[in-house]
């Protein structure tokens, strides 16, 4: 899976170095654990505060200098990265950009930046679902869930009319905002287009949270379209339903 990294309720203040006025010239390589508020990411973005972490990267609140506004970042650990990985998830990102609809995050900008590689997103205030479904303890609220489940369902429509699978939906990658009324599908960093089959990763890596994995998944043999999305949304209707994984 991708982690849980993504724009969160609260926002974790990162400590200031008073010497650093104005930014130190950004140096070759640098660790994405030890980038600090105040710190210029390509020369554009200014970080103010850390929003999460997970196994993909670390996800940062940031001022976009150049348009005058905030927005999400995530720099992407460099662990691992081949070169044809790169390209793909170029690739995946060229198709996330066409995902424009009010139930998914919007992603803006994909670029490197002292050996890493990051993106922009809108940045987000609430809690994802997973965060919800503790807090409850229990099944939500039907009022409550219904509205949530259509939103869902449109916006992992939308994405699949573009031929986008995001193969792993599960409740901490739907994101509900402050107001508890509108709910964005995120975190399409493993996505494929639709004509590439299989379930494996290039690395022979099952992607997906395992309790939402459709069986045919499991049992490998080919199913990894629509249908094993919905299963996964399926099961996470059930889960704010009823309260418990199916």
């Amino acid at each position: 899976g991708t982690g849980s990294a993504h724009p969160e309720a609260e926002t974790t203040e990162l400590p200031r170095d008073p010497r650093r006025l104005p930014p130190t010239p950004t140096p070759a390589s640098i660790d994405p654990e030890a980038i600090e508020a105040g710190q210029r990411i390509a020369d554009r973005y200014v970080v103010r505060g850390i929003v999460g972490r997970g196994g993909m990267g670390v996800v940062f609140r940031v001022q976009d200098e150049l348009l005058g506004e905030e927005v999400a970042l995530k720099v992407f650990h460099r662990a691992g990265a081949k070169e044809r990985d790169v390209e793909r998830f170029k690739d995946e990102m060229r198709i996330c950009r066409r995902l424009a609809h009010p139930n998914i995050v919007r992603v803006f900008e994909f670029g490197a930046w002292a050996g890493n590689h990051f993106i922009t997103m809108e940045l987000l205030t609430g809690s994802d679902l997973d965060q919800m479904l503790r807090a409850q303890r229990g099944p939500l609220p039907l009022p409550m869930s219904l509205p949530l489940m259509i939103q869902a369902c449109d916006g992992l429509g939308a994405a699949h009319k573009e031929g986008v699978l995001h193969r792993d939906i599960k409740p901490g990658n739907l994101f509900v905002l402050d107001e508890g009324r509108t709910l964005k599908v995120m975190d399409f960093g493993i996505t494929k287009a639709q004509r590439v089959e299989g379930s494996l990763t290039a690395t022979g890596t099952l992607v997906g949270s395992p309790a939402y994995i459709a069986p045919e998944r499991l049992r490998g043999d080919g199913g990894d379209g629509v249908a094993a999305d919905l299963y996964a949304l399926g099961v996470v209707m059930y889960q704010m339903l009823a309260g418990q994984l199916p």
